[in-house]
């Protein structure tokens, strides 16, 4: 494991469609992926400012967003059990829903003038495999530090580092996102270098698990999971947040390979936003497409059941775990 300003030889493809004419910020020239150097120490940031307009869902994780004077945007939050995987360790999915965040950020704001925002349409994480000792404790902080790589009338790319205590790297990733217009306006439009927002209130932690904060559940046909469209699981514009999929393909895979693999653990989650939500409810189906005796390649389908012939989420996940034999 190096300290996040330092190399880091994981190769992460850029990926969506946009055609990048320049190598990602900071890549070096073997093509390898560069995590974006750590922003200022959170003790030296302003006094963040409330935000409003949220999602609730953005709340229920106690999210805090930043931007620095170097061009990074930063999003974190406090690990905590209800946040946490069947082995303690930190979603990938609830993680990827912090990264989204910040890419989105990033990216909005690249495109902000005119009257436009940005919205996600591809998102790809992967765990490091040597973490530091203490990284992802339960009292951890995490943190997504994303840099721009580019930005067009089209098309956004960034790349993130997730960062857990003292600043160790335990994840990377990439995202594109799609510039739409839009009318909505916020305080995320008007964010200026050093500016710090609150997109929480804070509050006792929740004594359930985000899985049953979102209401995830076996469907009644047992295909799946399942999940009906409440508000709080909406964005600004009607969707089901991107963050929400990406924790209910992370759990169902997780099922999925559980006759296959002890105290199994996603490591890697590409997640392709295909189509926005309806009126749900929302069933997850997850197919494994490979296992050997410690790994297992997992393909999940998110579909909206009042519009039976759109796919709205595809994603494909890597697990490791333990052979059930050696468990």
């Amino acid at each position: 494991m190096v300290a996040s300003g330092d190399a880091t030889r994981r190769r992460i493809p850029l990926i969506g469609r946009p055609k990048c004419g320049r190598k990602p910020v900071g890549a070096p020239s073997d093509g390898g992926f560069r995590p974006p150097a750590i922003v200022a120490e959170m003790s030296e940031t302003s006094e963040p400012t409330e935000l409003a307009d949220v999602p609730d869902i953005a709340r229920h994780l106690g999210l805090r967003a930043r931007r620095g004077h170097d061009g990074i945007v930063s999003t974190w939050y406090q690990a905590r059990g209800d946040l946490a995987g069947p082995s303690g360790e930190p979603r990938l999915g609830v993680v990827a829903m912090a990264a989204e965040g910040a890419c989105v950020l990033q990216g909005g704001l690249a495109v902000s003038e005119g009257g436009r925002w940005v919205h996600t349409t591809d998102l790809r994480i992967e765990r490091l495999p040597e973490v530091e000792e203490g990284a992802v404790a339960p009292s951890a902080e995490i943190r997504v530090d994303a840099e721009l790589v580019r930005a067009t009338k089209g098309a956004t790319t960034t790349t993130f580092a997730v960062l857990g205590a003292a600043g160790a790297n335990i994840a990377v990733g990439t995202s594109a996102g799609r510039p739409f217009e839009t009318e909505w306006h916020s305080q995320l439009a008007d964010m200026e270098p050093g500016t710090t927002l609150a997109l929480a209130t804070g509050g006792p932690p929740p004594k359930h698990s985000i899985i049953a904060h979102l209401g995830i559940h076996t469907s009644p046909d047992n295909s799946g999971l399942q999940f009906e469209v409440r508000e709080e699981l909406r964005n600004r514009w009607g969707a089901v947040h991107g963050g929400v999929y990406a924790i209910a393909a992370e759990e169902a895979a997780l099922l999925a390979v559980a006759d296959a693999l002890t105290s199994p653990v996603a490591t890697s989650l590409d997640l392709r936003l295909l189509e926005p939500s309806g009126e749900g409810p929302i069933r997850v189906q997850a197919e494994v497409v490979h296992t050997d005796d410690t790994n297992a390649t997992v393909r999940v389908e998110i579909k909206d059941l009042s519009m039976p012939d759109a796919v709205l989420t595809v994603a494909t996940l890597s697990c490791v775990g333990k052979a059930p034999e050696e468990s």
